[in-house]
């Protein structure tokens, strides 16, 4: 027979308690980022994204109060100088910013150029109407694609 499924644990809900702190210094560690925080009130956990190859900080954590108005507190100086670098503070349920469509992850992977030749030499000089201009940078996800999987069929039965 099939086994029960179990709940996973549930997580406490940190909508209104938890902050990003973004900006950081790379010799900001979580230590440091707590003892800066906890003077708007009792921290429940303060972490410092590290990159985890080489374990330097991505420059962003979060701090996670135990209610929300010190999250409030924290959130009031928005701009804060922590180890001599000015930082930024907002609730982290508020999510990033969107990405512009323009932004680097959204470039083409080549260029059409329409038009007239370079300034300065005329139509003569054997210039193409349209060229395409190979482009450096492609989104991640089209670097790789992975095959397609096969999968059995819902009642068991091989594909």
């Amino acid at each position: 027979m099939g086994m029960a499924k179990q709940d996973p644990v549930s997580e406490p809900d940190t909508t209104k308690t938890k902050v990003f702190v973004g900006g950081l210094a790379w010799e900001t560690t979580s230590v440091t980022l707590e003892r800066y925080f906890e003077q708007f009130g009792e921290i429940v956990e303060a972490v410092v994204i590290v990159n985890r190859f080489n374990g330097r900080s991505k420059g962003y954590g979060f701090v996670t109060y135990q209610d929300s108005a010190a999250a409030e507190k924290a959130t009031g100086e928005p701009n804060p100088v922590i180890d001599g670098r000015r930082t930024n503070c907002v609730m982290a349920a508020q999510g990033a910013k969107k990405r512009h469509p323009n932004s680097r992850y959204y470039k083409p992977a080549f260029y059409v150029v329409y038009g007239q030749p370079p300034y300065g030499y005329p139509a003569e000089y054997g210039y193409q109407p349209v060229m395409c201009v190979p482009g450096n940078n492609y989104p991640p996800a089209m670097m790789y694609e992975p095959p397609p999987m096969a999968y059995p069929e819902e009642d068991g039965q091989a594909a």
